[in-house]
Protein backbone atom coordinates (compact mmCIF):
# COMPACT_ATOMS: atom_id res chain seq x y z
CA UNK A 1 0.00 0.00 0.00
CA UNK A 2 2.79 2.39 -0.80
CA UNK A 3 3.13 5.18 -3.31
CA UNK A 4 4.72 4.48 -6.67
CA UNK A 5 7.32 7.21 -7.18
CA UNK A 6 8.83 5.55 -10.25
CA UNK A 7 7.29 8.06 -12.66
CA UNK A 8 8.50 11.04 -10.62
CA UNK A 9 12.12 10.06 -10.12
CA UNK A 10 14.91 9.06 -12.42
CA UNK A 11 16.15 5.55 -11.67
CA UNK A 12 19.87 5.31 -11.08
CA UNK A 13 21.85 2.39 -9.67
CA UNK A 14 24.16 3.42 -6.84
CA UNK A 15 26.30 1.68 -4.27
CA UNK A 16 26.34 2.19 -0.52
CA UNK A 17 29.64 4.09 -0.70
CA UNK A 18 27.88 6.70 -2.91
CA UNK A 19 25.71 7.57 0.10
CA UNK A 20 28.67 8.23 2.40
CA UNK A 21 28.24 11.51 4.27
CA UNK A 22 24.59 11.84 3.17
CA UNK A 23 21.39 11.57 5.18
CA UNK A 24 19.07 8.69 4.29
CA UNK A 25 15.53 8.37 5.66
CA UNK A 26 14.54 4.81 6.54
CA UNK A 27 10.90 3.68 6.83
CA UNK A 28 11.31 2.02 10.22
CA UNK A 29 8.03 0.08 10.22
CA UNK A 30 8.65 -1.52 6.81
CA UNK A 31 12.27 -2.26 7.68
CA UNK A 32 11.31 -4.02 10.92
CA UNK A 33 8.55 -5.95 9.14
CA UNK A 34 11.01 -7.01 6.43
CA UNK A 35 13.39 -8.44 9.03
CA UNK A 36 10.56 -10.20 10.87
CA UNK A 37 9.48 -11.90 7.66
CA UNK A 38 12.87 -12.90 6.17
CA UNK A 39 15.25 -13.62 9.06
CA UNK A 40 14.49 -17.19 10.12
CA UNK A 41 16.17 -20.16 11.70
CA UNK A 42 16.84 -23.34 9.68
CA UNK A 43 13.45 -24.78 10.67
CA UNK A 44 11.62 -21.65 9.47
CA UNK A 45 10.83 -20.16 12.87
CA UNK A 46 11.87 -16.57 13.65
CA UNK A 47 14.96 -15.92 15.75
CA UNK A 48 14.11 -15.90 19.46
CA UNK A 49 15.81 -15.24 22.77
CA UNK A 50 15.82 -17.62 25.74
CA UNK A 51 12.39 -16.43 26.89
CA UNK A 52 10.87 -17.16 23.46
CA UNK A 53 10.57 -13.51 22.42
CA UNK A 54 11.11 -12.87 18.69
CA UNK A 55 14.35 -11.02 17.97
CA UNK A 56 14.65 -11.28 14.16
CA UNK A 57 13.89 -7.58 13.73
CA UNK A 58 16.52 -6.57 16.27
CA UNK A 59 19.22 -8.70 14.67
CA UNK A 60 18.47 -7.38 11.19
CA UNK A 61 18.29 -3.78 12.35
CA UNK A 62 21.60 -4.07 14.19
CA UNK A 63 23.54 -5.56 11.28
CA UNK A 64 22.08 -3.34 8.55
CA UNK A 65 22.52 -0.19 10.64
CA UNK A 66 26.10 -1.14 11.51
CA UNK A 67 26.95 -1.70 7.83
CA UNK A 68 25.43 1.61 6.74
CA UNK A 69 27.07 3.58 9.56
CA UNK A 70 30.42 1.94 8.76
CA UNK A 71 30.01 3.16 5.17
CA UNK A 72 29.46 6.72 6.48
CA UNK A 73 25.72 6.90 5.81
CA UNK A 74 23.76 9.11 8.21
CA UNK A 75 20.43 7.48 9.07
CA UNK A 76 17.11 8.99 10.08
CA UNK A 77 14.55 6.36 11.12
CA UNK A 78 11.01 7.50 10.37
CA UNK A 79 8.18 6.09 12.48
CA UNK A 80 5.01 7.25 10.81
CA UNK A 81 2.66 6.44 13.68
CA UNK A 82 -0.76 4.85 13.40
CA UNK A 83 -1.98 3.80 9.96
CA UNK A 84 -4.47 6.22 8.41
CA UNK A 85 -8.14 5.39 8.96
CA UNK A 86 -8.68 4.59 5.27
CA UNK A 87 -6.29 1.61 5.68
CA UNK A 88 -8.21 0.06 8.60
CA UNK A 89 -10.44 -2.20 6.48
CA UNK A 90 -7.52 -3.38 4.36
CA UNK A 91 -5.38 -4.10 7.42
CA UNK A 92 -8.27 -5.91 9.09
CA UNK A 93 -8.73 -8.13 6.00
CA UNK A 94 -4.99 -8.87 5.86
CA UNK A 95 -4.97 -9.84 9.57
CA UNK A 96 -8.05 -12.00 9.13
CA UNK A 97 -6.54 -13.90 6.15
CA UNK A 98 -3.23 -14.36 7.94
CA UNK A 99 -4.95 -15.67 11.08
CA UNK A 100 -7.20 -17.96 9.02
CA UNK A 101 -4.12 -19.49 7.34
CA UNK A 102 -2.63 -20.00 10.81
CA UNK A 103 -5.82 -21.75 11.96
CA UNK A 104 -7.08 -18.93 14.18
CA UNK A 105 -10.81 -18.33 13.75
CA UNK A 106 -12.26 -14.83 14.00
CA UNK A 107 -15.35 -13.09 12.66
CA UNK A 108 -15.03 -12.17 8.99
CA UNK A 109 -13.80 -8.61 8.41
CA UNK A 110 -16.49 -5.97 8.38
CA UNK A 111 -18.57 -7.66 11.07
CA UNK A 112 -17.83 -5.87 14.28
CA UNK A 113 -18.56 -7.53 17.61
CA UNK A 114 -21.36 -6.24 19.78
CA UNK A 115 -20.12 -3.86 22.46
CA UNK A 116 -20.03 -5.44 25.91
CA UNK A 117 -21.79 -3.65 28.72
CA UNK A 118 -19.46 -2.88 31.58
CA UNK A 119 -21.04 -2.10 34.92
CA UNK A 120 -19.09 0.19 37.17
CA UNK A 121 -19.95 0.29 40.83
CA UNK A 122 -20.72 3.75 42.06
CA UNK A 123 -17.96 5.32 44.06
CA UNK A 124 -18.33 8.38 46.24
CA UNK A 125 -17.38 11.49 44.32
CA UNK A 126 -14.62 13.60 45.89
CA UNK A 127 -15.73 16.98 47.16
CA UNK A 128 -15.05 20.03 44.99
CA UNK A 129 -11.73 21.78 45.44
CA UNK A 130 -13.37 24.85 47.01
CA UNK A 131 -14.80 22.68 49.82
CA UNK A 132 -11.40 21.14 50.48
CA UNK A 133 -9.71 24.54 50.54
CA UNK A 134 -12.23 26.01 53.00
CA UNK A 135 -11.99 22.89 55.21
CA UNK A 136 -8.17 23.14 55.24
CA UNK A 137 -8.36 26.88 55.98
CA UNK A 138 -10.67 26.29 58.97
CA UNK A 139 -8.39 23.59 60.37
CA UNK A 140 -5.24 25.63 59.93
Amino acid sequence: MGVDLGDLLERKRIEIKDLSGRWVAVDAFNTLYQFLSIIRQKDGTPLMDRQGRITSHLSGLLYRTANLLEAGVKLAFVFDGEPPTFKEDTLRRIRWRRDRRAGIRHRPPGRRPRPKVVRVSSMPRPPPASTLISWRTERG
